[in-house]
C-alpha cells in the first residue's frame, strides 16, 4: 500500500474525529471521499485506528511476555490470527495500529477461504509459535458465523 500525503492527513482527521465520538462508518466514508481513499487504505483507517479511550482498554489486554511460569493459559482469537496471517502471505500489509497490535487490511472477514496448502501452512506456523514458546495450555476461539 502507498503511503500518501493525503492518506496521512486522512488518518489524523478520522483520527481526531474518532476522539470526539463521531460514528465510524459514516466517518470513514466522509473522509475516504473527502482524500479520495482506496478500499485498502479505507480499509487500513477502519482496522487500524481507533479511539484513544478504545486504544489503552485494549493495550491493557496484552501481554508483554509469553512466559508463563505459573502454567498460565494462552486465549487466542483463532481466525484473527489465521486471517492475519492468510493475508500476510499472500502479500498484504500488516501494519501496528493505535492500540499497538498487529493488524491486516487484507480485508477477508471470512469470506476468503484458504486453499488446503494455505491452511496447512499456515496451523502449523502456529503449532510452531506455541511449541517454541513452550506453553502448557492454549485455548482457541472460534467464531460461528465464519
Amino acid at each position: 500500500m502507498t503511503v500518501t500525503a493525503d492518506f496521512i492527513e486522512a488518518v489524523r482527521d478520522f483520527s481526531m474525529m474518532i476522539d470526539r465520538k463521531y460514528p465510524s462508518k459514516p466517518l470513514l466514508k466522509l473522509i475516504g471521499d473527502r482524500y479520495q481513499l482506496n478500499r485498502q487504505q479505507r480499509d487500513t483507517i477502519s482496522r487500524g485506528i481507533s479511539s484513544r479511550q478504545l486504544s489503552k482498554l485494549r493495550k491493557n489486554k496484552r501481554i508483554e511476555s509469553l512466559a508463563f511460569p505459573e502454567k498460565r493459559t494462552l486465549h487466542v482469537d483463532f481466525y484473527n490470527v489465521f486471517y492475519t496471517l492468510l493475508n500476510y502471505l499472500n502479500g498484504k500489509p500488516l501494519f501496528i495500529s493505535s492500540d499497538t497490535f498487529v493488524r491486516d487490511s487484507g480485508a477477508a472477514y471470512g469470506k476468503r477461504i484458504a486453499n488446503p496448502a494455505e491452511q496447512e501452512r499456515i496451523i502449523h506456523l502456529i503449532y510452531q509459535f506455541i511449541m517454541s514458546h513452550s506453553i502448557q495450555q492454549v485455548i482457541f476461539y472460534l467464531d460461528s458465523p465464519i
